[in-house]
């Protein structure tokens, strides 16, 4: 690692009397991956409320993230991430200790240029397209048996003149899911109900529904200070979920099988999410953040979670590392 810090900083501090005309230099190369990054975060649940189980709701989890990303031209960006995550406490779903990876995502973005105004004036209002991968790295993933999740993407921003730019952007995406199997799978076989058609006795691998469609809405506000070492920000995602077609019963009608309310149809999920989030950032080389995420959606009676502060949020606490900045704060 050394090594490697030490090559970045000689090639940021290379004299402009060494490059060849007309030829990008090394400090310019290194910049197009400045974007780059190492996260390391520790998230912790909180607002358990009247829950009593030890392992419903409570969880501690470390979770290390990189992301390489490439600026290929002034408009035109890409990028390729991919995260592990271990599970300190036992929870529902993981066990002690036990260590997830994530999906690794590789995406591309575009940003249109906007209109030049004189002086050194910004034209207040941005927008970009892109188009996110999601390949099944993850358990959850593969337990789904997804193949590729693809997510086309809009997003519009308007920026205010406040401190260093108060900025407010709405997002749409829309994810198509494909996957193999219309259900998940139980990594334990489990007892199947008569209900279903199953006879006495037998067991069943079959899981929940899975997404084929998702469609996300989200808009988000962030402003920033002191030369932008200081931002704050804050997000709401919604996201409506459609789920495969249900497969029919030989023995019996769907309306035994199913809620009536739901007229057979495809079910219809919708889930939230909001982020809060302060961010210190001293120079190019490294950030500190912390904040609060809270997932939220419908709770099985068929009301609200209440998406800003519920007994699923989580606070976290993140360091995240860019290593181009890293070897320009050391060339200095």
């Amino acid at each position: 690692m050394r090594r490697w810090i030490a090559i970045a900083a000689l090639l940021l501090a290379a004299p402009a009397w060494a490059e060849e005309p007309g030829k990008e230099s090394a400090a310019e190369t290194a910049e197009r991956f400045a974007g780059s990054s190492l996260l390391y975060e520790n998230s912790w649940s909180v607002g358990h409320g009247a829950n009593l189980d030890p392992v419903s709701t409570k969880s501690w989890s470390m979770l290390w993230t990189g992301t390489l990303a490439l600026q290929a031209t002034e408009h035109l960006s890409f990028s390729l991430g991919g995260s592990m995550q271990r599970f300190l406490w036992e929870e529902d779903t993981t066990f002690r200790n036990e260590v997830w990876l994530s999906d690794t995502t590789f995406g591309l973005a575009f940003a249109p240029p906007g209109p030049e105004l004189e002086g050194d004036a910004e034209f207040p209002l941005s927008a970009n397209v892109g188009l996110d991968l999601d390949l099944p790295t993850s358990k959850a993933s593969q337990a789904e048996t997804l193949i590729l999740a693809a997510s086309p993407y809009m997003e519009g921003t308007v920026t205010a003149p406040l401190l260093d730019g108060w900025g407010w952007t709405y997002r749409f995406t829309m994810t198509p899911r494909a996957h193999r199997y219309t259900t998940a799978a139980l990594a334990t076989p489990r007892v199947c109900s008569q209900a279903t058609g199953c006879t006495l006795g037998t067991t069943t691998n079959t899981g929940w529904l899975n997404t084929k469609l998702q469609m996300t809405h989200g808009i988000s506000t962030s402003i920033s200070a002191l030369d932008e070492i200081l931002s704050l920000s804050a997000g709401l995602d919604v996201t409506y979920g459609w789920l495969y077609d249900k497969s029919p019963s030989e023995r019996y009608p769907e309306s035994v099988l199913s809620d009536p309310g739901n007229a057979g149809g495809t079910p219809v999920t919708l889930s939230s999410a909001f982020t809060l989030d302060l961010t210190i950032t001293p120079n190019d080389a490294f950030a500190v953040s912390v904040g609060l995420w809270t997932p939220g959606g419908m709770t099985p009676s068929g009301g609200w979670y209440n998406p800003l502060g519920n007994r699923w949020s989580q606070v976290y606490f993140d360091v995240t590392f860019y290593p181009v900045g890293l070897g320009k704060t050391l060339a200095k």
